[in-house]
């Protein structure tokens, strides 16, 4: 490539820009979470997290491990 047809004020800034890419692609974003929204997807998750049953026919691991599932989604529901 001929980069003598390019203007050296426009080579300049073609190397400024290229030597921006790394800070650009390392910027800090900030979080849109408020505790309003952290309180609706609590509520949706404890709408759509219905609890388990279980049958007499089931293994005790798995009454075990379906008992553990409720008590786990009452204490996340019941503290928010």
């Amino acid at each position: 490539m001929n980069w003598n047809f390019y203007k050296p004020s426009a080579l300049r800034m073609l190397k400024v820009l290229v030597m921006m890419l790394p800070v650009v692609g390392c910027s800090l974003t900030t979080t849109t979470l408020t505790k309003e929204t952290d309180a609706n997807i609590t509520a949706g998750v404890c709408t759509v997290w219905k609890p388990v049953t279980y049958s007499s026919k089931d293994t005790p691991q798995t009454q075990l491990e379906v008992r553990a599932n409720n008590a786990s989604r009452t204490a996340y529901c019941q503290v928010r």
